[in-house]
């Protein structure tokens, strides 16, 4: 699994190949609310490390659903079901 590191700390995150409504294929990465979390005072900030980490992550989902299957992660735990296609 791979991990963003922030102030020393390693949050994990997930890749995935999907089929997006009305862009068709892309990759999107996740990560669990605890990065979310850490960032939140400052990824708004223009120009920042936090800014930059934001918009890498697609959607941060609750931390006892990210460990499920990423299939099952991307019909039922994010934003919008989206089709899996498979994990990156």
């Amino acid at each position: 699994m791979n991990a963003i590191i922030y102030k020393n700390e390693k949050y994990p995150i997930r890749t995935f190949l999907v089929e997006l409504p009305n862009e068709g294929e892309r990759k999107i990465t996740i990560s669990n609310i605890v990065l979310e979390k850490a960032i939140k005072d400052k990824y708004l900030e223009i120009d920042s490390e936090e800014m930059d980490i934001d918009n890498e992550i697609y959607f941060y989902v609750e931390n006892e659903f990210f460990e499920l299957t990423a299939k099952e992660i991307c019909e039922k735990h994010l934003d919008q079901k989206i089709e899996f296609l498979e994990e990156a």
